[in-house]
């Protein structure tokens, strides 16, 4: 680790050494540079001023349908994009609910398969007891009172009386 270290800080620096010899070597700017300078960023400001009035008064149409398009295409963009990669111990968290989700999943599906399993046999047993003893409740008697009646009130095969 250590052999690791030291060499790399000391190239680090000797680049700063160099970096700020080539910085004194270069002549100083004097006053009337510097405000020449500061008189070029003025002019260019302005005249960016200027023209941002000039677009606003214009408001061409077409620029706003642009504008209003290419707003779409960025916020399609940052949709396609996705989120943040998520790392370490937020990571861990994620798959450990993940997995845990993921047994309560099995878990559940295992109690309805099981219980279809009950409720086709169930099934089968009453269609075998039906077909035994010739009682069938869901079978169509004459006349409607007659049917509800032996629909809602199956006991031994016998309808019910209505008063």
């Amino acid at each position: 680790m250590v052999s690791d270290k030291l060499p790399k800080e000391l190239e680090s620096k000797r680049w700063m050494v160099q970096y700020l010899q080539k910085v004194v070597s270069k002549p100083d700017m004097s006053q009337a540079e510097l405000r020449e300078l500061e008189d070029t960023i003025r002019e260019n400001n302005i005249e960016i001023n200027q023209l941002t009035e000039k677009r606003m008064m214009r408001n061409d149409p077409m620029d706003d349908k642009l504008s209003l398009q290419a707003a779409g295409e960025n916020s399609q963009a940052r949709d396609l994009e996705g989120d943040e990669v998520i790392r370490g111990d937020e990571f861990k968290r994620f798959v450990g609910n993940l997995c845990s989700k993921g047994a309560v999943f099995k878990k559940k599906r295992q109690e309805i398969r099981s219980e279809y399993g009950v409720l086709q046999r169930t099934e089968e047993i009453l269609k075998q007891r039906s077909a035994n003893s010739n009682c069938d409740p869901w079978r169509h008697r004459s006349g409607s009172l007659g049917t509800v009646t032996l629909r809602r009130n199956w006991r031994g095969c016998r309808p019910s009386r209505v008063n």
